[in-house]
């Protein structure tokens, strides 16, 4: 449970589930530089693709647009 870096695709699903529709903008962003977005290079460095999960994952977190942006867009294109 406190262990994000070893959480597989569903669990990272539901926990973006948590962050995007419970947590204010800075939590959530916070959430996917740190979390989301290292499990989204981890999964197309070792499988040359995303995994289906982390896709919703992704999808999931433009909910919250402005997080989505700062914590995953900027992290993504630097």
């Amino acid at each position: 449970m406190t262990r994000p870096d070893q959480w597989t695709s569903q669990a990272m699903v539901q926990a973006v589930n948590i962050f995007a529709s419970n947590f204010d903008p800075v939590r959530a962003e916070e959430f996917y530089k740190m979390w989301l977005i290292p499990a989204v290079r981890r999964d197309l460095a070792n499988n040359k693709k995303l995994n289906v999960h982390l896709y919703d994952s992704l999808k999931k977190a433009m909910y919250k647009t402005n997080a989505w942006f700062k914590g995953v867009m900027l992290e993504l294109c630097g």
